[in-house]
């Protein structure tokens, strides 16, 4: 929390997903991952993105703040089946 009102929440969270649903020529999509803020850290929904890793080529194909307390983020991937995904996530929003 910085004194002029902005408060930077950054972080990992992992999920172990399955990719089954084929997309884009040989992407595959899992489902999507929810991750919460700190209880009561903004006050309105903050802005955010997250940067996802897996042990096959990853990328953020959606993430953003759903709302003032929940992160939501989903990769593209090409490996069919389970893996271990990393997201590195920011947002920056108003805590007062």
């Amino acid at each position: 929390k910085l004194p002029n009102g902005l408060a930077v929440c950054w972080g990992i969270a992992t999920a172990t997903l399955t990719c089954s649903m084929s997309g884009l020529g040989g992407y595959f999509h899992p489902q999507g991952v929810y991750t919460d803020f700190p209880a009561g850290l903004f006050v309105e929904m903050p802005i955010g993105a997250a940067a996802v890793y897996g042990s096959s080529f990853a990328q953020s194909a959606q993430s953003r703040p759903l709302s003032k307390d929940q992160f939501y983020w989903n990769m593209v991937s090409q490996m069919n089946g389970p893996d271990i995904y990393t997201a590195h996530l920011i947002a920056i929003g108003r805590w007062k």
